[in-house]
């Protein structure tokens, strides 16, 4: 018995979603580094207003965890 089979491979990127900082608000750019927070899927801080959170005590750096936005080759 004869199978015809047509397979394709497709090229996949992975991404993530371009954010914006939950405080200020700002867009953040591509490649910039921003903070998630482990337990809330919507909080996103961008660098400056997670350091001023941390330094005024008012989040732990341990409940967040470094992230970084980009994009696939070629946009």
């Amino acid at each position: 018995m004869k199978l015809n089979c047509i397979i394709f491979f497709l090229d996949a990127n992975m991404m993530s979603e371009p954010r914006d900082c939950n405080k200020c608000d700002r867009k953040m750019d591509k490649d910039e580094l921003f903070y998630h927070s482990k337990d809330d899927e919507d909080l996103d801080l961008c660098t400056t207003c997670f350091d001023k959170k941390v330094n005024k005590r008012k989040i732990s750096p341990d409940d967040f965890q470094l992230m970084v936005y980009c994009l696939p080759p070629g946009i």
